[in-house]
């Protein structure tokens, strides 16, 4: 227990055995429990075993992130967290969260960085709520790793990020983006999926709600990038709610698209099969599609 108390200085909380579960509450009335890392390494990470964070502000100024997991071992956050990475440099990534292999569990709390939270290297994240502010950045980073999202308010440039292998599904949650809602981003050698299925998804993208990529070369073969969109909400502040190009696949069953010129630009050989849901074109001059 915290309780109100601070621990700072060059040194992080760890757990490092199979097994060892390790909890951090603050029951001060204050609620002001502080534990700050330096810029050297994360202020609390889980090599092995478990770590669940109840209660308690966590910040640092080191990039790779302020609460990490190792492969094999597992974070869990709940409500009354507040994860901060101060990095001020600009240009230059700030994790919050960060996992590489681990395996993390978010029900809540608050995530600030250039990205709320970066998944890599076949981590498995669920988030079931919690504010993620990507500042001047990303508010949820998926690369190669498996995450569900049930839940949560994610914003930034791009809200949430899914690349280079990852698989993604949206249940619920709002997403809120300067440029776009979401983003999913194929390589020659990852096959990357994104799928939104959940009535209570919103997405908003200033350039576009979603934007898939998957690049093309005379030299190489690009992996199909994949966007399933059953159910959700989707607006744009640009001309285009979906932005699709490359080897991307879309496939559309459902959800209610609202976009000031097109509703969906297919390019570049991109593929897109609509079978359900409802498109909206609030263009003046009656153009769009």
């Amino acid at each position: 227990d915290l309780n109100g108390h601070s621990m700072e200085g060059n040194q992080r909380i760890v757990t490092n055995a199979d097994g060892a579960h390790l909890t951090i509450v603050d029951n001060s009335t204050e609620k002001s429990g502080l534990v700050s890392g330096s810029d050297e390494r994360t202020a609390v990470y889980a090599i092995k075993g478990k770590i669940e964070l109840s209660g308690g502000k966590y910040e640092n100024i080191y990039p790779t992130g302020v609460v990490g997991a190792g492969s094999g071992a597992t974070i869990v956050i709940n409500e009354g967290v507040t994860v901060t990475n101060n990095i001020t440099e600009e240009k230059k990534v700030k994790n919050a969260v960060y996992a590489s292999g681990g395996n993390v569990t978010i029900n809540g709390g608050t995530f600030n960085g250039s990205r709320g939270i970066y998944a890599t290297s076949s981590s498995k994240v669920e988030i079931n709520g919690g504010t993620f502010a990507g500042t001047d950045g990303t508010g949820a980073y998926f690369y190669q790793s498996t995450a569900v999202i049930n839940g949560g308010t994610f914003t930034g440039d791009t809200a949430v990020m899914s690349r280079f292998g990852a698989d993604v599904t949206i249940n619920a949650g709002q997403l809120d983006g300067s440029v776009y809602g979401a983003y999913n981003w194929a390589a020659q050698n990852y096959a990357t999926k994104l799928t939104f299925d959940g009535n209570n998804t919103t997405v908003y993208g200033g350039k576009a709600a979603v934007y898939t990529y998957s690049g093309s070369s005379t030299t190489a073969t690009w992996k199909v990038n994949e966007t399933i969109i059953r159910n959700g909400k989707f607006t744009s502040g640009a001309e285009y709610v979906i932005n699709t190009n490359g080897s991307s696949k879309f496939d559309i069953a459902g959800g209610a698209f609202s976009g000031n010129k097109y509703c969906f630009i297919a390019q570049y050989g991109a593929t897109c099969n609509i079978s359900g849901g409802l498109l909206q074109n609030n263009s003046q001059d009656g153009e769009g599609g």
